[in-house]
């Protein structure tokens, strides 16, 4: 099924999750409770803190919604609404007890109805649910990045990045219950054939292809973006942690998830319905975002100020740049934020891509040919714009290394890493020391951003980071480099995964909300858990970015990988 969203405003399509049979419903997104959402944050700062009693004693599906549930009168105010106003024949409380789900016997609406005025504060968001229709995507529109299709090289084949991370030979999962998973809408997915060639090209068990299987319907459609996203995802985590199983999920088709504003609706909507399933992955690998909403909504009150009334002109040139701003609403990634929240709090590490334009851009400057494009690479370059949901304080940010004209044992920041500090989310308290020393460390070198340029008691990301460049994939039957974190956040999905199996075989919880136990190791033992990264800079084609120094930096975070220092620290309470 396809559903058409209205979602603060905005008309997009997701997925119907699975429940009653129903050629039309509408899903309602209830206000949830505010002293239970403190409760879950509260509960989660406990869980994944490494000096808590409570520490990876993660939550239940039942325990969280028992928390976060939406109010009686809430619950019965939006019912009466869709019983009397909409017509409805039937009306549900989800699993999570923060959504209401109506079906319609007949006359079902075929449009999002509207919000009436007195629940405005009380519903968060709409789905009507429609039976799916696929949507050809526009090829009209320039490509997202760079696009290498140099034939593959040998730089960071699986054995070069094993062995640059000292990962050992013949290293594979053998927990049962082991699961990751890679997530993407619109075109995403890959084909079955690619994986198997490049499993036979790069020396992987060709029996690990059946440790993969989709979750969805949707297996995407070659040559769109995403397809290309999907196959470097898949191809990466598998190849790392091989023999762990992976699943891999496309919750939308709709041509407004795969480059425009649709896109964070349909997170919201995937992150929503994985916090409906009664088992989740311990690790979600998502490559794909764009620069956050506020990123996009600030640059065009920018570029508009001497006339707001163009303002709906330069957003509608942004949706003509494929996945530059994919969220609509400071509000609507509030909402993701807290079900990101639910998802930690059960155990799951959710890892995302930095981006791949430095601390400026989504992936590169606009198009100069266009007066808009050169307004907007204006202010692009006089202001830190952060990506999402790499800036979430619930993932795991991942930005990129390089070996060009270096060595494995010597890398140095991906040129296009990316970075920065967010506007909107505030800096959580086990980054804060870290962050601070760089800044002050920092702050004096050449080309650093101007204080007024970046929030600097935002939430700072990358966290870590791996290879971005020279990562060989196969497409269309043919191996090719690639490049991007992308690549990256993969690569340290499947090395989280292997702690993971670590950790389940000794009888101990995964790993789960990490990035508080990273910080306290990489703080007090420097250079044993990851390889620091000391060169490189986030300024892309403007003047100024964020430099790389030593410890963490705002370009690769903590740096790469080093296994037996991650073993130690990580693999025991």
């Amino acid at each position: 099924m396809q559903t058409t969203v209205l979602l603060f405003g905005f008309l997009l399509a997701a997925l119907a999750p699975q429940g009653r049979a129903s050629d039309v419903n509408l899903v309602v997104g209830v206000r949830q409770s505010a002293a239970g959402v403190r409760a879950l944050l509260d509960r989660l700062a406990a869980i994944s803190d490494p000096t808590h009693a409570d520490y990876g004693r993660h939550m239940d599906r039942d325990a969280i919604a028992a928390l976060v549930r939406s109010t009686d009168d809430d619950i019965a105010s939006v019912e009466r609404w869709l019983r009397g106003s909409i017509g409805a024949a039937d009306v549900w409380l989800r699993r999570s007890g923060d959504a209401l789900v109506a079906s319609f016997d007949s006359a079902a609406p075929s449009l999002v109805p509207l919000v009436p005025p007195e629940l405005k504060s009380i519903v968060d968001f709409l789905l009507l649910q429609s039976p799916r229709k696929e949507t050809p995507m526009p090829d009209e529109r320039p490509v997202r990045r760079p696009q290498r299709r140099a034939a593959a090289g040998t730089d960071g084949t699986p054995a070069a990045q094993r062995a640059s991370y000292g990962l050992p030979d013949g290293l594979v999962g053998t927990n049962e219950t082991n699961l990751q998973m890679v997530w993407g809408p619109g075109t995403y997915g890959f084909a079955p054939s690619d994986l198997q060639l490049f499993y036979k090209t790069y020396g992987i068990d060709p029996n690990n292809i059946d440790m993969v299987q989709f979750d969805t319907a949707n297996h995407g459609t070659n040559g769109g973006d995403n397809f290309g996203e999907g196959t470097l995802d898949v191809t990466w985590i598998s190849a790392l942690a091989v023999n762990v199983s992976t699943l891999v999920s496309n919750t939308n088709t709709s041509s407004a998830t795969e480059e425009g504003d649709g896109f964070g609706a349909a997170l919201l909507d995937f992150a929503t319905q994985l916090n409906e399933r009664p088992r989740v992955p311990y690790v979600l690998s998502m490559s794909l975002g764009s620069l956050s909403a506020h990123s996009c909504i600030t640059m065009c009150q920018l570029v508009t100020q001497d006339d707001p009334k163009l303002f709906s002109d330069c957003w509608a040139y942004t949706q003509t740049q494929r996945q530059v701003c994919m969220f609509m609403s400071d509000a609507q990634q509030a909402r993701i934020e807290i079900e990101f929240a639910k998802l930690g709090a059960r155990g799951v590490t959710l890892l995302g891509a930095s981006g791949d334009g430095g601390s400026h851009w989504s992936f590169m400057p606009f198009d100069s040919l266009s007066e808009w494009g050169r307004k907007l690479n204006k202010v692009g370059c006089a202001y830190n714009w952060p990506t999402y949901p790499a800036s979430s304080q619930y993932v795991l940010a991942v930005g990129g290394t390089s070996w060009d004209g270096t060595s494995p044992q010597a890398p140095v920041g991906w040129s296009g890493s990316g970075s920065g500090f967010s506007w909107v989310v505030p800096q959580p308290s086990w980054q804060q020391a870290t962050v601070s020393a760089y800044l002050s460390a920092a702050k004096t070198l050449p080309n650093f951003p101007a204080p007024s340029s970046f929030n600097a008691s935002g939430r700072a990301y990358p966290d870590v980071s791996a290879l971005a460049s020279s990562m060989p994939m196969c497409l269309d039957g043919q191996c090719q480099d690639a490049a991007g974190t992308s690549g990256s956040t993969p690569e340290w999905a499947a090395v989280i995964s292997l702690l993971n199996d670590a950790r389940l075989n000794n009888g101990l919880p995964p790993l789960g909300f990490v990035n508080p136990r990273i910080y306290q190791v990489a703080s007090q033992f420097p250079g044993v858990a990851f390889k620091d990264i000391t060169v490189g800079n986030t300024k892309t084609s403007c003047p100024d970015g964020f430099p790389a120094i030593a410890g963490w930096d705002a370009q690769t975070g903590w740096g790469q990988p080093i296994w037996d220092g991650l073993v130690q620290h990580f693999t025991k309470n």
